[in-house]
């Protein structure tokens, strides 16, 4: 991916919408009156989230992961697999649920269906990834920790496996800006006809130097470029769009959906936060990259729960499906802890040619204790202030 298509993906969660396009009639998000009761929606969810999040930090802090080691023949060795149960998962709440087995360098569709071969009673395959096609080497399965072992332990593996639960993700809280304006001007990120900029982040995006001249305008504002925000689900018919937004993926009823295009249903915004951030990535008014393609994938369900196994088998479908250009997943979600099925799923995703932009997590805490945002292969941005 060229250098630039790169640097307005990096900008994307620089540029902060006054207003969630959700909140208001389609047409009007640049109003006077949607920018104000934005500020009002956009700072209540970002005391929420935040709250959420600093709740879950300290409980992670105080309860780390459990982590025991299983014999595993590997290559015809038995080697020490290790078996960690997140606190954040319905394993480490119920002692049953979800368990991710992934390959870190690769395997065939076969060996992925032989894993549901003769699965121990009591346990039940749920998703199985797509390598042969250009998906990742991964099986999900439904169990206890025991199952998972015995399952482990009647097959042959050509690696050492990564197994870990999965684990509870959260949509990374929006940035509520305290002031107004910023010197003495309305704080948005409209343009003027001649390209000028009344913001400052605009304005910096485009610069290498901190030399700002009041000029937003890149070479091919991202065209050509398909850009998966996995998220909340999108409003594609928002006017801001420009018929460039369209439904991928949905997870609202616990299964992967994979969207007819023109069901504008599918994949729908019911909170705001993915229509925001996709907003910012490529809304005609407010976006960082104004051509380019925006799908909506749902990985949450409309009461706000999703999971790490679902942005893993959005990930999946991302690398094996044909799109003429540059990919990239956009994904302003996190959890405690640096999980290692994250770092190899983006690795992955990364060698296979697809950009991975995630949020660094916007609550003042370090990155690297959070995943996805410690993934040195993804692009972890974080939001700067001027000067």
């Amino acid at each position: 991916m060229g250098i630039h298509s790169i640097t307005f993906l990096a900008a994307t969660f620089l540029a902060l919408l006054p207003c969630q396009l959700g909140d208001c009639e389609a047409g009007k998000a640049g109003s006077e009156d949607c920018a104000a009761s934005g500020r009002v929606l956009l700072q209540r969810t970002f005391e929420q989230r935040a709250q959420t999040l600093a709740v879950k930090e300290e409980e992670y802090n105080h309860i780390t992961a459990e982590d025991a080691a299983v014999r595993v023949n590997v290559g015809g060795q038995h080697v020490a697999v290790q078996v960690t149960v997140h606190p954040a998962s319905e394993v480490g709440r119920t002692g049953t649920g979800t368990w991710i087995i992934k390959m870190p360098d690769g395997c065939t569709n076969a060996f992925l269906h032989s894993l549901a071969e003769g699965m121990p009673e009591g346990s039940e395959k749920e998703f199985e990834g797509d390598p042969d096609h250009g998906g990742l080497c991964i099986f999900q399965m439904k169990g206890t920790k025991e199952k998972v072992e015995k399952e482990l332990q009647t097959h042959e593996f050509q690696a050492t496996p990564i197994v870990e639960t999965d684990s509870d993700v959260y949509a990374i809280p929006t940035i509520h800006e305290d002031v107004g304006s910023i010197d003495g001007k309305q704080n948005t990120l409209l343009e003027h006809s001649s390209g000028e900029v009344t913001s400052w982040g605009l304005d910096r995006l485009d610069e290498r130097l901190d030399t700002r001249d009041n000029d937003y305008s890149p070479s091919n504002h991202g065209e050509g470029v398909h850009v998966f925000v996995v998220d909340t689900g999108i409003r594609v018919t928002h006017n801001d769009f420009e018929g460039r937004a369209a439904p991928a993926l949905d997870f609202n009823n616990g299964n992967c959906h994979v969207c007819d295009v023109t069901d504008t249903s599918c994949a729908t915004d019911t909170d705001g936060h993915g229509t925001h951030c996709a907003g910012t990535i490529g809304g005609k008014s407010y976006g960082v990259a104004k051509a380019a393609k925006v799908h909506a994938v749902k990985i949450f369900t409309d009461g706000g729960g999703s999971s790490a196994s679902w942005f893993f088998q959005s990930v999946d479908w991302v690398m094996k499906t044909n799109f003429h250009g540059p990919k990239v997943v956009s994904a302003s979600i996190g959890a405690p802890g640096a999980h290692w099925m994250w770092k190899s799923s983006i690795d992955d995703a990364s060698k296979a040619g697809v950009t991975v932009v995630v949020a660094a997590g916007n609550e003042k805490s370090d990155a690297c204790h959070f995943s996805p945002s410690f993934v040195p292969s993804a692009i972890t941005v974080g939001a700067i202030q001027k000067g």
